[in-house]
């Protein structure tokens, strides 16, 4: 009888041995392939949590990097909107300034005005015209003439060169008006300078 090893071999029935070792063999096969899956899920258990770790730390980046980005255009908008406020409140201050001189400039011209036309009305304030004075000074001729109607001009021509009240009044007024639009077109390239300088600053 042939030596065979093992304890529960030699004891079957020949034609059980062959079916055992295949079972042996499946057994074997079956638990190399159960380490290999575990050994498999293990480096890709392993895999998982390095990505995962890698993931969570590149996402912590990301929003720590999305985060200083919203800050820093936060400060931008605040920083900006303040310098707006400021350069609009400066510009304001500047319209307010020339619209208020605007007023004080046309009532000190319009006190002028009245001035002068009081004292117009009261004889303190005459107004003459110069045309006919020279007007007199050539009807006299030339020469000797000329120079007595020169003489006649100064000594009887002083009435005749004086305007009337109205004549008077009327180009006080219009002097007046004179001034003010003087006045506004003055405050108007203020105001356009202004405003070109509150947008060039802008």
């Amino acid at each position: 009888m042939k030596y065979e090893r093992g304890f529960v071999l030699p004891m079957m029935p020949a034609a059980w041995k062959g079916i055992a070792k295949l079972v042996l063999i499946l057994l074997i096969v079956t638990a190399v392939g159960g380490i290999v899956y575990a050994v498999k899920s293990y480096i890709e258990a392993r895999d998982a949590a390095i990505f995962a770790a890698g993931e969570s730390k590149e996402r912590a980046k990301w929003q720590a990097r999305e985060s200083e980005e919203l800050r820093r255009a936060n400060a931008t908008i605040v920083f900006l909107n303040d310098r707006y406020t400021a350069l609009q409140g400066q510009h304001l201050n500047q319209v307010n300034k020339i619209v208020e001189r605007q007023f004080e400039e046309k009532r000190y011209a319009k006190e002028a005005v009245d001035r002068a036309l009081a004292a117009a009305s009261a004889g303190t304030l005459i107004l003459r015209d110069p045309g006919a004075r020279a007007a007199t000074g050539q009807d006299a001729g030339a020469g000797e003439k000329a120079q007595a109607g020169a003489a006649a001009a100064e000594s009887h021509g002083t009435q005749d060169s004086r305007l009337s009240g109205a004549a008077s009044a009327f180009l006080l007024q219009l002097a007046g008006e004179a001034d003010a639009v003087v006045l506004d077109l003055a405050r108007v390239q203020d105001l356009a300078l202004a405003y070109y300088n509150y947008c060039a600053a802008e």
